[in-house]
């Protein structure tokens, strides 16, 4: 048996068992296909870049926090305009949908875009050492998705081992998004609202492609649909 027969094999297996978190496993396999899923069900085309575990700020949305803590927004996409953010959450159960979950995206849905990048830059300020190399890459992704400019000289400071003046020069960095309307989608099982894609309508994307990896998602997804 080759090796994405198995991988596929235990995904569809393991998913059955109590604790085995198969959103977390497969959810680089929705990726691949999101993009097209979102074109089909909004009619308008969408950048193959994504933002993974994409942070918004919670006290965006609290007031009363005063913390840096983000809450994890499973995909960014950008439709190739330069108009819309998708905030897309992916569901491999209808169940594991929660109230907190909802109400920080519906909170994120509100906002103007620039306020979520603000929110990513204000992480990015305040993270620990580490946290900030990883919040770097973030921000780089957005540069590369026309949304923020980077100024070259924290470039350069992000490249010594010294970064001396980073906090400073970070209040430099630009918003340059476009963006006008910000929307949630939900990847999930079941269900047929207008900022719903059922496991049913994302199979039909995958189906086009004919590929091993393809016709081995299909089948999780039909599986999942229940």
């Amino acid at each position: 048996m080759d090796n994405i027969q198995q991988v596929f094999n235990r995904l569809e297996a393991w998913g059955q068992l109590p604790s085995y978190q198969l959103e977390r496993r497969i959810d680089i396999f929705f990726s691949l296909y999101i993009p097209e899923a979102l074109e089909q069900k909004l009619g308008k085309s969408f950048s193959s870049l994504l933002v993974p575990e994409f942070p918004f700020l919670k006290k965006l949305a609290d007031k009363k926090i005063k913390n840096y803590q983000s809450f994890r927004i499973d995909y960014l996409a950008l439709d190739t305009y330069g108009e819309t953010a998708i905030l897309l959450e992916l569901k491999t159960t209808n169940k594991s949908r929660n109230k907190t979950q909802d109400t920080y995206l519906q909170a994120a849905q509100k906002k103007e875009f620039k306020h979520l990048l603000k929110g990513v830059i204000e992480s990015f300020k305040h993270a620990d050492a580490d946290g900030r190399v990883k919040y770097f890459e973030l921000l780089k992704l957005l540069e590369e998705l026309e949304q923020i400019r980077i100024p070259d000289n924290m470039k350069e400071i992000m490249a010594r081992k010294n970064k001396t003046g980073l906090k400073v020069t970070a209040d430099s960095i630009e918003i340059v998004s476009r963006i006008k309307n910000t929307k949630v989608i939900y990847l999930q099982p079941q269900g047929n609202r207008p900022g719903i894609i059922n496991f049913a309508e994302f199979k039909t994307v995958v189906d086009k492609h004919r590929d091993k990896l393809s016709r081995n998602f299909s089948r999780i997804l039909e599986h999942q649909a229940g």
